[in-house]
This record gives structure tokens, C-alpha cells and sequence, in this order.
């Protein structure tokens, strides 16, 4: 059972660190709902 879990462990392991040199992109999308004003307003911009 250690032996599985260490395995997983690894494997988890060595996912985040091949994920974490992967290029990301991020696109946030607003409308104009009153919802949307208001957490427009609550930003630091």
C-alpha cells in the first residue's frame, strides 16, 4: 500500500512541475449588467 501511495504521490509530483512550466492565458470577459458594475467598482484598477 506504501508503495502505491508513493508511486501516486511521484506521479502527482512530477505533473504539478510539468504543469507549472506551462505557458497560460487568461481572458476575463465583462458585461454590462448591474452585477458586473458592481465588481467592477469593488477592483483595484
Amino acid at each position: 500500500m506504501k508503495r502505491v501511495m508513493g508511486a501516486a504521490l511521484c506521479a502527482l509530483l512530477a505533473g504539478g512541475i510539468a504543469h507549472a512550466n506551462a505557458e497560460t492565458k487568461l481572458t476575463i470577459a465583462t458585461v454590462n449588467n448591474g452585477d458586473m458594475i458592481r465588481m467592477q467598482k469593488l477592483t483595484d484598477d
